[in-house]
């Protein structure tokens, strides 16, 4: 019709679309269906985010405002260029493995050049749906320092850390480094270890196998459990008369078999590790194999050993290996060729890249820059198959798109390294990410969720462990409301928020409505702190692959409680359950006190809560 009119002539005329609802900003981002009510749908109105229309784009001047915003008193927020499309980013949180495009280039190391954004001038843009979503910013560079860090939790960014969040600013990190130093030595020192000296008879490594199929490999199924037996059996067969990279492997699962055989052991010293001599053995192969380290059999092996030094509760030791792992993975998954033409090469691969990813994401809280190169490869990357019923492999998926969820929003930087998300839109939207999560769990590792101490008993430690670690994130996740409520007066923050002289009543510089909102999502978080410590509580009494990330999580909601523990500005959203809890992670972290860096944590925690009232008698 409009061709005719050209020919004629005639005006150009733009025809109405006959569609009777136009979805809003929010809806069309997230690709959720829209009523297109006014002046805002409903989803906005659930959500509490800012509901826009706009008009078709030829009847929009660039510098027009969107039809249907409602007025705004404050001005246009600056923001830096790396925060537009925020929304894009929440989308792909739920779809996890659908390619969104976001303003920050992901290639190679491009991500590391945000800390020195934050130096430069923001660049002023104007007022969006987007503005709701903003993600706080450090604005200045974290410490990476290498150790355990809870200084990113004490405050908000912009802001000075309150008072009563101090203890989490404990600089011990030079102490810590020393005390991981000294005893890396001792994990790897006693002489040559001869083959002929170790027992490698039949029986015995087919029963140290057997520990290391049913308590380890379900953690993370790097290896088929049939191949697994192959390779054990051939080794065990030949007499391990060939020192090659399956001798090797199979003497790393003797040596984790060995632990897990006595995951009661909860000493310290490395002489008397289960399986010590196995490991050690094992490590001397790996050194000297130079031949064949571009493999995916060397990559298995330093995975095993990253495997035994976490139960040995050595993260340092435990990254360097699981780092010549992630860096071998990656190599081997460029040869693209081969990796399309040979399916088991190629899953190979995915369950090490994976098992990498997952290692690397529990070793962040001590090694800030731990997982960093993998964050740039995994929105491509895909998941790894089974073609049966495998132990383990619900479970493995469902904590790599756990792990995907919690650190997308972060673009892969440590929970605690001053990376805090301030928007109550966002602690909401990865909340209900997380519940749909939990919704869409299978059958076998479906836990159930409890919102009070009294919980159901698990029997499945992978469900325990799955529900501990999803009460843990989102205590985290609504955490800095909690440092909200505790922020006075100081500089403000890059959402604009300025401080108040006062305390006690209500939030510094808030609104009555909004101190009672941010009391609710504080409060959340205490309580979810709480249910994690609760929970968490039957996987800390023996040894077992993740006992390291359950140690750090436990110490982390500790001392979050601690710090909220009867603090006058926040005495309406106190947890009953609080004292309780607190206990709780303190008599678990007391059982594995005989690690001298766990017992400088055990130090800090009783100091504190000696200060905060805990008796004598409780605290000795």
């Amino acid at each position: 019709m409009n061709s005719t009119r050209e020919r004629a002539g005639l005006p150009k005329v733009s025809y109405p679309k006959k569609r009777v609802n136009v979805a809003c900003e929010v809806c069309r981002s997230r690709k959720t269906r829209c009523d297109a009510l006014r002046p805002s749908c409903s989803f906005c109105s659930d959500i509490g985010a800012q509901c826009v229309y706009r008009r078709p784009e030829e009847n929009v001047r660039p510098d027009e405002p969107l039809p249907d915003a409602p007025p705004s008193s404050a001005p246009p927020q600056p923001r830096g260029t790396d925060e537009q499309d925020v929304i894009s980013r929440l989308e792909r949180i739920e779809t996890l493995l659908q390619q969104a495009t976001t303003p920050r280039e992901r290639n190679g190391f491009a991500h590391f050049s945000y800390f020195k954004e934050a130096e430069s001038q923001p660049v002023p843009t104007p007022p969006s749906t987007h503005d709701n979503l903003s993600i706080l910013r450090p604005t200045h560079p974290p410490k990476f320092n290498i150790g355990y860090d809870l200084t990113g939790l004490s405050r908000l960014s912009g802001h000075q850390c309150p008072k009563d969040l101090e203890p989490l600013c404990t600089d011990t990190f030079e102490q810590q480094l020393e005390l991981e130093l000294d005893r890396s030595q001792d994990v790897f020192q006693g002489g040559y270890v001869g083959l002929g000296s170790l027992d490698l008879g039949a029986s015995h490594c087919w029963q140290l196998q057997q520990f290391f199929l049913k308590d380890v490999l379900p953690w993370c199924p790097i290896i088929d459990q049939a191949d697994c037996s192959d390779i054990v059996s051939g080794s065990v067969e030949s007499g391990f008369n060939r020192q090659d990279l399956d001798a090797c492997l199979t003497l790393f699962i003797l040596a984790i078999g060995s632990f897990a055989k006595d995951s009661h052991h909860h000493a310290d010293n490395p002489s008397m590790f289960p399986g010590i001599r196995y490991f050690r053995a094992a490590c001397q192969i790996v050194d000297a194999e130079r031949l064949y380290t571009n493999t995916i059999r060397y990559v298995q092996c330093q995975i095993l050993q990253a495997f035994y030094l976490m139960y040995c509760l050595r993260p340092i030791l435990a990254y360097e290996a699981i780092q010549k792992a992630s860096m071998k993975v990656i190599l081997l998954l460029q040869r693209r060729s081969r990796v399309a033409a040979d399916s088991i090469f190629r899953q190979q691969c995915l369950r090490a890249y994976w098992t990498c990813y997952l290692i690397e994401h529990e070793l962040q809280a001590y090694v800030p820059w731990s997982s960093q190169v993998l964050e740039c490869f995994n929105e491509d990357m895909e998941l790894p198959l089974s073609d049966y019923d495998e132990p383990g492999i619900y479970w493995f998926l469902a904590e790599i798109t756990l792990r995907r969820i919690f650190s997308r929003p972060r673009n892969g930087l440590g929970w605690n390294q001053m990376f805090v998300i301030c928007e109550p839109v966002v602690a909401q939207e990865i909340a209900l990410q997380f519940e749909r999560w939990h919704a869409q769990l299978p059958r076998t590792i479906k836990f159930h969720i409890d919102d009070n101490p009294d919980m159901r008993t698990l029997m499945d430690p992978h469900k325990i462990f799955l529900r501990a670690q999803y009460y843990a994130i989102l205590a985290t996740i609504f955490w800095p409301y909690v440092v909200r409520m505790l922020t006075v007066s100081g500089p403000p923050s890059q959402s604009g928020e300025a401080g108040s002289s006062s305390r006690g009543g209500s939030v510094p510089g808030l609104t009555a409505a909004e101190t009672e909102r941010f009391e609710g999502l504080a409060r959340r978080s205490l309580e979810y702190a709480v249910l994690k410590l609760f929970a968490v509580e039957p996987l800390m009494q023996k040894r077992h692959l993740l006992l390291l990330a359950d140690l750090t999580g436990m110490y982390c909601m500790t001392m979050l409680l601690l710090c909220a523990y009867e603090v006058y500005e926040l005495r309406n959203i106190q947890n009953p359950s609080m004292r309780d809890a607190i206990l709780i992670g303190w008599r678990c972290s007391k059982m594995w006190q005989s690690n001298a860096e766990l017992k400088l944590r055990i130090d800090t925690l009783e100091r504190l809560m000696r200060a905060k009232g805990f008796g004598p008698s409780m605290v000795q």
